[in-house]
């Protein structure tokens, strides 16, 4: 995670400056696994977490899905990124890896936060919502609200957490409310008041 951090990564960064930064991070990716692997089961959720924030920030920022075109995932809950815009195609075979591992990320996102021990950490449950709201279907949006606003009610914040490459990626992704994102990673932080969001309607709601 402290690699991740410092690697200068920018979900801003030209197209080709990104996939370069890719594959410079294919050692963390690598890390995050091997950890995940080893970890005991009482830590496995603080793993998860940071290994599910890293490939939704990575593999979604490289993500350009096609609307009419079918990719064929591995995966169950079949999830695309509806929430977001496209501007230009991809090949379908990096495209279908790309797509695989933002589903891999969300899938462990919800292994957390519908994990039995996220009860007992308030403050983990707060950061995994926050990214829930940045990186799921805005479908899922109104769930994600509700138990954040929930959590910072009881003041409950995730103190500390930089989130500054996932407010760039909502951004630079047209996310459906990316002009709230930054606030919002600011009162979770506990830098700001939960009154600087007023004027967000889905958050006042």
């Amino acid at each position: 995670t402290w690699l991740f951090q410092h690697s200068q990564y920018n979900p801003g960064h030209k197209e080709s400056l990104r996939e370069k930064w890719c594959k410079k991070l294919s050692p963390v990716e690598a890390l995050y696994r091997k950890a995940l692997s080893v970890a005991q089961e009482e830590d496995s959720i603080f793993v998860k977490t940071n290994f599910a924030a890293f490939l939704l920030c990575v593999a979604g920022s490289l993500d350009k899905p096609q609307t009419k075109k079918k990719v064929s995932v591995s995966n169950s809950n079949r999830r695309k990124f509806v929430g977001y815009s496209s501007d230009s195609s991809s090949s379908e075979s990096s495209e279908e890896e790309t797509l695989s591992k933002y589903e891999e990320g969300l899938d462990l996102l919800d292994q957390v936060l519908f994990s039995s021990d996220i009860e007992q950490h308030p403050q983990l449950a707060v950061e995994c919502w926050f990214y829930a709201i940045v990186y799921k279907h805005p479908r899922d949006h109104q769930e994600s609200y509700q138990n954040l606003k929930t959590l910072l009610r009881a003041s409950n914040y995730a103190v500390g957490w930089d989130f500054s490459v996932h407010v760039t990626h909502a951004k630079v992704k047209k996310h459906v409310d990316s002009e709230w994102i930054e606030r919002l990673s600011k009162v979770v932080n506990n830098e700001a008041r939960a009154s600087s969001l007023i004027g967000w309607d889905k958050w006042t709601h």
